[in-house]
């Protein structure tokens, strides 16, 4: 027997499938806490399933743009899983691609329990990252406007497209996009702006969807960066005008010292650290605090060290996609490359699983 999912048509009387057979309705959980099936497949706008014992192609229409997304998807999730180990190549394709099938239930769980496991999911960091290595490649190629811009957004598109367009893919998408047409038309960006409005299509998309965990967790994590933040800043430093105050009172200050030959480069930075690792330890705050709610709504508990873990663990995130990319896109063509440039993002996830470990053994964790 085949179990076929079956999509309601987006059009009245357009007919998606030729396949015969008995027609059942998602089941409703019978016990609380149980998986609900219906509504899982209801976000997905799917809502009945068939048993058939026969299934048969009628006709046939390939999607070009869609079919080159999927070749390449595989070949790229190919080379992960030569060049790396079982568990880390898994953690790869999801991060990168949105490919779940190779994560390793255990490895996903201890990211959850910990409270990173948004670093599997493909988000706004990733996003970010991506664009802001796609931008300083085009810089370096001397690419005239507007066309770096129009580049970047069709590589989003067939981003998006790869990893599925989920939830936070979308949304991250669709905010970038509002960030770089700000840029490009010399308008001030306005994150709430574009966070409801990406809000706005994934429900004319996808309804249900704005239910889902996925959606509550990543549009309340965006809220506390964009909502929560800002507030404990101004409680910390001030108000907007006295930080920019003291910004250029540091500026000065620092420009000052660097113009004295006795004062080293490096000590710059280690005159900025204490401030960059209170705005991180605020930022990581800020969204822990507006996430809570959400948490402890689907999961009924809290990673007690999820914040400082996030602090050690996060700043190493661009690292980890840029040569986790670069790595996949060098085995294409040569996969001893690929394995090379790949060997360093392995470490890198030995040690996130290492520390993971370390944490769920301290007390209350």
């Amino acid at each position: 027997m085949f179990v076929v999912v079956l999509e309601l048509p987006h059009k009245p009387h357009e007919h998606q499938s030729h396949q015969t057979g008995i027609v059942y309705p998602f089941s409703s959980p019978s016990n609380p806490g149980q998986f609900d099936e219906k509504s899982y497949y209801k976000e997905q706008n799917i809502y009945y399933k068939m048993l058939s014992s026969n299934v048969s192609i009628q006709s046939k229409k390939e999607n070009l743009w869609k079919k080159t997304l999927f070749v390449f998807r595989n070949k790229l999730s190919g080379v992960y899983q030569s060049c790396m180990g079982e568990k880390n190549a898994g953690v790869v394709c999801a991060m990168l691609l949105g490919e779940k099938s190779f994560l390793d239930a255990e490895v996903k769980s201890l990211y959850q329990l910990n409270g990173i496991g948004h670093i599997l999911a493909i988000s706004g960091l990733h996003v970010s990252i991506l664009c802001a290595f796609l931008g300083w490649l085009l810089q370096r190629l001397k690419i005239p406007r507007p066309l770096p811009f129009f580049l970047t957004v069709l590589f989003l598109a067939g981003y998006g497209s790869l990893a599925g367009f989920g939830v936070s893919t979308s949304r991250a998408v669709v905010m970038m996009v509002f960030l770089l047409a700000g840029k490009e038309l010399g308008r001030s960006y306005d994150a709430l702006t574009a966070l409801v409005f990406s809000a706005v299509l994934l429900f004319l998309r996808r309804p249900y969807a704005v239910c889902s965990g996925s959606f509550l967790l990543s549009y309340s994590a965006v809220l506390g960066s964009i909502l929560t933040f800002p507030a404990m800043k101004s409680f910390f430093y001030g108000t907007k005008e006295q930080q920019q105050r003291y910004k250029r009172k540091q500026k000065r200050y620092l420009k000052e010292k660097q113009c004295n030959s006795r004062f080293p480069q490096a000590a710059v930075f280690f005159l900025l650290l204490p401030q960059k690792f209170l705005s991180s330890l605020l930022f990581s705050i800020s969204v822990w605090v507006t996430t809570l709610p959400v948490v402890l709504y689907l999961f009924y508990e809290i990673p007690a060290y999820g914040i400082l873990l996030n602090l050690f663990l996060l700043p190493f995130v661009s690292v980890l996609v840029v040569l986790a990319l670069a790595g996949g896109l060098a085995g294409l063509f040569f996969l001893p490359l690929g394995a090379l440039v790949l060997a360093p993002v392995e470490r890198l996830l030995s040690c996130y699983e290492r520390l993971c470990q370390l944490f769920l053994e301290l007390p209350g964790a």
